[in-house]
């Protein structure tokens, strides 16, 4: 809303700010938005406080960067905000059985040291759902060939500890989803649950399933434990201690649902791969194979209740500045390297997925898309990363349902030197500190949700005179995010943010608003 004449006059007579300061604030430069038409994804994230939803996280090497990265930063995030109703999925093989780090507050267990399992070599009647070359790192199925067992000394599965904010003590169900294989003989799995901590004692154990069947295929069983007080790390595991997998057997994915939560968000890696450009994300989900993806989204679909809500987030931008190769979307631009290059293989990705929910008839309504491009490297900007950011930026502006991360008006890099963001101290500056990933996701998070208080310029939960004095000081200044004297929404520092605070004067209670206070 704009006011001018007597009104605009009088408001800025008495606030003592100038005719030439008033224009200036009206006029202001409109490209102040943390993430570039956050309006799109409002409904996923309004979604989220009555129901269920999925965030599906593709990226390079900070996707997953010392055990932590974006996947620990954004799970937390969505924790924080909405709360979480179950694990992400979690490939039953992970990084080839020597783990990667998916997870926050809950860990698949490395198993490449016992020996006795593989990590790809599966028939392909199962190999097809989830390859054992798959290019979608770090995503492994666990196999054990028939006429064989794994001795019975090792755990395989997921630890989900005391303090997770899925909650140790509600009631749980673990989710397993495992091969089928025609022919005779053995095979089996029997999942189980435990205390993973002294006396390490068996809370439930499921029954003996075999994997031989009728026809070759995919199963899911799922094993439940009732809420109790227990306040202890659990432990899900495909087969209790001392009891053995018998192959053939190959698992793909499990999963940890807390039962009783009826909203909040869960968070899963798709990919997360070192020197990853998004030419190379690309190449990765167009080599995948119908079967591998349709499997995977059903599993992320299947954790909500119609209407679904999964959002895609996709990072990248460091290796785009090495690419030489053209890009892999429609336009198929040469300069591999270019800003056009980049957006054109974000390009692929989507269409490869949107043709995923073509060929399984889900409603294409179903999808949102977060595109970023990497944080700063060096102040002024890295010049290949400004230009990637106006290009996805476009094609967040041109596609349904789609958003893009600025995080260069996020953060900065001096900000980040400042506060040791960087790893080394800023010797690297491609990959970031854990306590990085937290805050610079919690970021993000805010700057796509509206203000939870209109009119409140500096989130302390209430709107006084503290708001006027906070636009004051900010007159003419971008605001990505809450609490920088934005009270409008618009997410710019000007007239309509004193006009937003004198209309909700006195309002608003300081239940929220404080603990996004900068």
């Amino acid at each position: 809303m704009r006011q001018s004449g007597f009104a605009g006059g009088m408001l800025a007579a008495v606030l003592g700010i100038s005719a030439w300061a008033l224009a200036d604030g009206i006029h202001a430069e409109t490209e102040c938005e943390g993430v570039v038409t956050s309006e799109k994804l409002r409904p996923f994230f309004e979604r989220a406080r009555v129901a269920r939803v999925d965030v599906v996280a593709v990226g390079d090497s900070n996707q997953l960067f010392g055990g932590h990265g974006w996947d620990h930063g954004w799970t937390k995030a969505l924790a924080d905000e909405f709360g979480v109703y179950a694990t992400g999925l979690q490939s039953a093989g992970e990084n080839g059985g020597n783990g990667a780090g998916v997870g926050y507050t809950w860990v698949g267990f490395s198993t490449l040291w016992t020996g006795a399992l593989a990590y790809a070599g599966a028939p392909p009647a199962q190999d097809v759902f989830l390859p054992g070359s798959t290019p979608l790192h770090p995503c492994n199925y666990l196999y054990l060939a028939g006429g064989s067992a794994t001795g019975g000394g090792f755990s395989t599965g997921i630890t989900v500890e005391a303090g997770s904010p899925l909650g140790v003590n509600g009631a749980l169900r673990f989710h397993v989803v495992f091969g089928l294989f025609t022919g005779a003989g053995p095979g089996s799995l029997r999942p189980a649950i435990r205390l993973d901590q002294p006396p390490y004692s068996n809370l439930v154990v499921g029954s003996v399933l075999s994997t031989r069947a009728a026809s070759d295929g995919v199963s899911e069983t799922t094993l439940d434990l009732p809420a109790a007080q227990r306040n202890a790390a659990l432990g899900f595991r495909f087969v209790p201690a001392g009891v053995d997998l018998v192959g053939p057997c190959v698992v793909y994915w499990s999963r940890v649902e807390r039962v009783d939560r009826t909203a909040g968000a869960s968070f899963h890696t798709l990919m997360g791969l070192g020197g990853a450009s998004a030419r190379r994300m690309a190449q990765a989900f167009q080599s995948a194979t119908d079967e591998q993806l349709s499997l995977y989204f059903s599993l992320v679909r299947a954790g909500q209740e119609s209407p679904r809500h999964i959002l895609v987030r996709i990072n990248t931008g460091l290796n785009d500045r090495n690419e030489t190769l053209a890009s892999l979307g429609p336009a198929m631009v040469p300069v591999g390297n270019s800003a056009a290059a980049l957006a054109d293989n974000l390009r692929a990705i989507m269409d490869r997925i949107a043709g995923i929910w073509t060929l399984n008839g889900w409603p294409a309504d179903e999808l949102y898309y977060l595109l970023s491009v990497s944080h700063p490297v060096s102040q002024p900007d890295d010049a290949p990363l400004v230009s990637y950011r106006e290009a996805v930026s476009d094609l967040a502006a041109a596609s349904p349902r789609c958003g893009a991360t600025r995080f260069d008006r996020l953060t900065s890099a001096t900000e980040m030197l400042a506060n040791g963001w960087y790893q080394s101290g800023g010797a690297d500056r491609n990959h970031l500190t854990q306590s990085a990933f937290v805050a610079l996701a919690s970021r993000e998070m805010r700057a796509l949700l509206p203000l939870e208080c209109p009119g409140d310029a500096n989130a302390d939960g209430s709107v006084d005179f503290a708001d006027v004095s906070w636009v004051l000081a900010r007159w003419g200044e971008c605001a990505p995010l809450p609490g920088m004297g934005d009270a409008s929404g618009d997410r710019r520092v000007g007239f309509t943010d004193i006009t937003a605070v004198l209309a909700a004067w006195g309002g608003c209670g300081m239940s929220r608003g404080a603990r996004h206070a900068p």
